[in-house]
C-alpha cells in the first residue's frame, strides 16, 4: 500500500465531518487507477462564495460551481506513465496530482 498525502482544507465553521470519507474515497480512486507511487492531492472544502472567488481568479468565470479541479499533469486515465520519476517532487518523493475545490452548498 502506498502512503499518499491527502491534504483536506476546511473553510467552514466547526469540525470537518467529511475528512474520513474523502480520505477513503481518494485512496480508493488512486488504488483503482493502479498508481505505483505515493501521490499528493489537495482538497479544499468551501462555500459557494469561496468557489466563486477561485473560479473568478483562475478561470475568469464569475460564478459558483460544484467542483473545480486543477490537475498538475495531463495524464490519461487507465494509462500509467512508464517512468514515474519525471512526475515526482524531489523534496517529498510524491507525485503531486493537483488540487480540487468543492462547494458544500
Amino acid at each position: 500500500m502506498n502512503n499518499h498525502d491527502i491534504y483536506i482544507d476546511w473553510e467552514l465553521s466547526g469540525p470537518n465531518p467529511y475528512r474520513p470519507l474523502l480520505t477513503r474515497v481518494i485512496t480508493a480512486a488512486l488504488a483503482a487507477e493502479g498508481g505505483q507511487v505515493p501521490c499528493g492531492v489537495d482538497v479544499l472544502l468551501t462555500t459557494d462564495e469561496g468557489i466563486r472567488e477561485i473560479n473568478r481568479e483562475q478561470r475568469a468565470i464569475d460564478a459558483a460551481t460544484d467542483v473545480l479541479s486543477f490537475p498538475m499533469f495531463q495524464l490519461t486515465p487507465g494509462r500509467l506513465p512508464r517512468d514515474w520519476s519525471n512526475y515526482l517532487d524531489p523534496e517529498t518523493g510524491l507525485c503531486p496530482l493537483g488540487d480540487m475545490a468543492i462547494s458544500l452548498e
